[in-house]
């Protein structure tokens, strides 16, 4: 049985939870040993993935899907070959996006046997606004009666998406933790849940996103005040 990592994002493309993902799956990929096997990606309404979101190993398949476009009955058919779910999500309003919520919902009590793991990211640059999450999904693997394994809470999460590397530099820490996670998740094994920030002070990641807003501002006709500007009522 392999593993199955879930990108929870609601949009689709190269986003920090598929980035994330990615990771997941070179870091599994590495530590698993090597068996031929490994080809085309594809899963039911999954959504346009690569050769390179899918690596096989003794541990078994790695497959990396995104959750935008997936049905309950499709995930339930990957689970049926995945006895292990790693989620990658970005955090919205201290919880999961809608639709993943509605894809877990829709899964409730039709499986048992599957170990869930997470890796939550969000734009704060403290890594623990992302603890009442990870409470969620907690309670959730108690009704749907799925193995809590732990969670990866990640602050910073804009420097995954512009960074390069995620195991270098700033993120070398971020690194370093998928892939302990990775190797929990091919053990079975539980444990704490962790946590990790990029090696930069707060007031240097706040700099760049502020940046970056402004140049998003500048392309789309606006200028930096009007990013402060309020709406009438």
């Amino acid at each position: 049985m392999g593993t199955l990592i879930l990108s929870g994002s609601p949009k689709r493309g190269d986003g920090a939870s598929r980035r994330l993902g990615l990771a997941l799956v070179e870091a599994i990929g590495r530590l698993a040993p090597k068996s031929p096997g490994a080809g085309a990606f594809g899963g039911p309404n999954g959504g346009d993935q690569t050769a390179g979101d899918q690596a096989a190993g003794g541990g078994g398949e790695v497959k990396l899907v995104y959750s935008a476009g997936l049905s309950p009955e499709g995930l339930l058919e990957l689970l049926g070959t995945h006895r292990t779910l790693i989620l990658t999500f970005p955090l919205y309003v201290d919880s999961l996006p809608s639709h993943l919520v509605d894809l877990l919902e829709g899964i409730k009590g039709k499986v048992s046997g599957v170990s869930l793991y997470a890796v939550v990211n969000s734009g704060f640059f403290e890594s623990e606004k992302n603890l009442v999450a990870i409470e969620i999904l907690k309670n959730f693997c108690l009704e749907a009666g799925l193995k809590w394994g732990r969670a990866l809470a990640f602050g910073g999460g804009g420097m995954v998406v512009s960074s390069s590397r995620l195991n270098f530099g700033p993120l070398k820490g971020l690194g370093l933790e998928l892939e302990r996670l990775a190797a929990d998740a091919l053990a079975g094994a539980e444990g704490p849940d962790r946590l990790a920030t990029p090696k930069v002070p707060k007031w240097f990641y706040k700099f760049g996103a502020h940046l970056l807003w402004r140049w998003k501002a500048f392309r789309n006709g606006l200028k930096g005040k009007d990013l402060y500007r309020r709406l009438d009522g």
